[in-house]
């Protein structure tokens, strides 16, 4: 603090400010953020971030798409040519839009979808240095036509966003309508609103009305509320969007079925799930000046700009409404995008946009160190960067009567806790922090006549709850990611297949108990057992699909259930041309899906490669002649031989591409059955 009063911050995070006066004493929490400008000189509009933390940025004005290697990069045309307008697909840099509005990154596809609004349509660039640009829906002409993509039609069409279950959501905006494309089966269709008919009207459907709405995010599932329900082996909670209905100054949240809520106009708005502070906050009466993107993280802070204002405002879980950063940091905000842990990234009228990063909690000891499951003991948290808004879980029980004495000291008192080694998890906005933490069992001679206590275990498997460097692995044998960018991992020689959320790096188990069996079909992938899983691929629709090796099947963890069930492998039949549930499969090493969703494993030791048709469930032969060599290169794929194939890939245009061993079975080479 200067002479004149004024406070500077010197870390990004959560302090303590106590200001004295006589016998008076006042404290109070002060917010520090640590802001990076990117290069100046561009007007940016829509904003999506890669896994490389590059930023892809809509450039409205220049009718391109840029691309930049951080938010302090000078950024470069990835799509599009400067200050020509049109529509055009082609290769990148050949191609044209009209004021390309909003982005949205498939992570697992490497596709970048953007709503070119002046044309009317939804455009998707290919990934590679020879990516073409292709206009997925719309007609070029304005209008509010459903049905296939190449017959619907769209108006200005703003905000869009990717569910983890194969579609995009798109914000219609002069139509005052929602929007969902179904990638799967290439259909449009109107969630809620009336076309042409503006308002602010909750509803389902055609009841709901909005006005200009522009930005739209996906309502995420609270990290820990994630973790328990993954440990449980529950499904997944359904799909939900907030929109930023600009029109009307406020948000709305909008679900499968399409029913519109305006977020927290009662104090069931936030449903049973009560997930979020915007029910609180709306009943204060925050409104907004033409809201047009908005964010959420993990822990159900929603962030939300409004370029007229100048200013991004946070609404945080306990509804407590703050702004991101102190006045004059931004000119005209638009886009944002809520990255790893603590930062937002946040697009400007003068430049490509600016990055705001909070403090991560920290802990550093908890006092006492272990405590009784029966609960009662205060529990003292000592550490750094403790927020008001903070969050406290203990062996995966929410803390509710915490006491924040200050940014650096939390206490509270221990409920009934199951014994074992487990976590404590502080998190705020500004990320989380974790410390092994052991709740004792009662003794035996402390016990009632009757009572029931743990003698062994109690314990989740190493590493679940944790940061994944903190796990334990073993034989990883493949990857795959997920829409989001979650990582999903073959923990093979452990029987597990085990998630890496994107945002926090935490590790969980989303299928297998550990031990080497089969068992489970029919309910939750997390109470059934695997045998030495090899591969692991995430398909259009979301689901988990498990080359399950030793037991020799293919299975999928549905996405809207969490039930794994076999779809292929465990029959009888050794001929193909039937049900793939009816055959007996050998050792399955690898998986791919298709665009259309065909799966794809090679059987090595029939030295083949065969697919599974996703409309009819068939399973057929696409390349090997059912015996070991190397012939056929230029021919039918099927006439070709193979020895011993082990993994395939499928690109984008449906290519398959196969690693096929040799005689000897130790060099490998690439080849392409069309």
């Amino acid at each position: 603090m200067d002479a004149f009063g004024t406070i500077e911050g010197r870390q990004a995070g959560f302090s303590t400010l106590t200001v004295s006066a006589g016998d008076i004493v006042k404290t109070a929490t002060i917010t520090v953020v640590r802001v990076t400008p990117g290069a100046s000189g561009f007007q940016i509009t829509g904003i999506a971030q890669d896994l490389a933390r590059q930023l892809y940025l809509a450039n409205t004005e220049e009718h391109t798409i840029m691309l930049a290697a951080s938010v302090e990069a000078t950024p470069e045309v990835y799509a599009g040519i400067p200050q020509t307008s049109g529509l055009e697909d082609d290769e990148r840099l050949k191609s044209r839009f009209r004021g390309p509005a909003h982005l949205a990154f498939d992570q697992a596809g490497g596709r970048l979808y953007v709503s070119d609004e002046a044309n009317h349509v939804i455009r998707v660039i290919e990934p590679g240095p020879d990516g073409r640009v292709e206009t997925l829906a719309g007609t070029g002409q304005a209008g509010s036509q459903d049905g296939a993509l190449d017959q619907a039609s769209f108006n200005r069409p703003q905000g869009i966003v990717l569910d983890s279950r194969g579609a995009l959501w798109v914000v219609d905006s002069a139509n005052h309508t929602l929007r969902r494309i179904d990638l799967v089966n290439g259909q449009v269709e109107t969630i809620a609103g009336m076309p042409g008919i503006s308002g602010l009207t909750d509803g389902t459907g055609e009841d709901a009305r909005f006005n200009l709405p522009a930005g739209i995010a996906l309502e995420p599932e609270l990290l820990l509320e994630k973790l328990q329900r993954e440990r449980s082996g529950e499904p997944p909670p359904p799909i939900t969007v907030v929109v930023a209905d600009a029109g009307n100054g406020v948000l709305r949240r909008v679900n499968l079925n399409g029913e519109v809520t305006t977020v927290g106009a009662t104090s069931e708005a936030a449903g049973s799930r009560d997930r979020f502070s915007l029910a609180q906050a709306v009943q204060r009466a925050v409104t907004f000046d033409f809201p047009t993107a908005l964010g959420m993280d993990s822990l159900g802070n929603i962030y939300v700009t409004e370029p007229g204002r100048g200013q991004v405002t946070a609404i945080l879980r306990d509804g407590t409404t703050v702004p991101v950063a102190q006045a004059n940091t931004f000119v005209s905000p638009n886009g944002i995008v809520v990255a790893e842990s603590g930062k937002l990234i946040i697009t400007d009228s003068d430049r490509t946009g600016r990055e705001i990063v909070y403090g991560a909690p920290i802990i550093s000891r908890i006092i006492p160190p272990a405590v009784s499951t029966l609960g009662g003991t205060v529990i003292t948290i000592m550490g750094e960067n403790f927020a008001p808004d903070s969050l406290v879980v203990v062996a995966g029980v929410v803390i509710d009567d915490l006491h924040i004495d200050n940014t650096q000291t939390i206490t509270f008192v221990a409920p009934f806790l199951p014994s074992g080694r487990s976590t404590l998890t502080v998190q705020n906005r500004g990320g989380l922090d974790q410390i092994p933490f052991r709740i004792n069992s009662i003794p035996f001679n402390e016990l009632s006549q009757g009572a029931i206590t743990t003698v062994a275990g109690g314990s989740t498997f190493i590493g679940d709850g944790f940061r994944a460097t903190r796990a334990i692995l073993s034989l990883p044998r493949a990857m795959a990611l997920d829409r989001a960018g979650n990582l999903l991992v073959a923990d093979t020689e452990n029987h597990r297949v085990r998630k890496i959320d994107a945002v926090s790096g935490m590790i969980t188990t989303v299928a297998g108990t550990g031990e080497a069996d089969f068992s489970g079909d029919g309910g939750p992938a997390i109470e059934a057992a695997l045998n030495f899983p090899l591969g692991v691929i995430v398909d259009a629709a979301g689901n988990l699909l498990i080359a399950d090796s030793l037991n020799t099947r293919v299975r999928k963890v549905d996405a809207l259930t969490g039930i794994i069930t076999t779809v292929a492998g465990g029959g009888s039949s050794l001929g193909l041309g039937v049900s793939a549930t009816e055959v007996v499969l050998t050792h399955v090493t690898d998986l791919a899906v298709d665009r259309a969703g065909n799966l794809f494993f090679p059987d090595v030791q029939n030295d083949r490669v065969v697919r599974v048709d996703a409309v009819t469930g068939i399973i057929t032969t696409v390349a090997g002649a059912d015996q070991p060599g190397f012939s056929g290169d230029g021919g039918s794929a099927i006439e070709a031989d193979l020895n011993k194939p082990e993994r395939i890939a499928v690109d984008g245009v449906g290519n398959l591409f196969i690693a096929d061993s040799s005689i000897i079975g130790f060099a490998r080479w690439m080849r392409l059955a069309a």
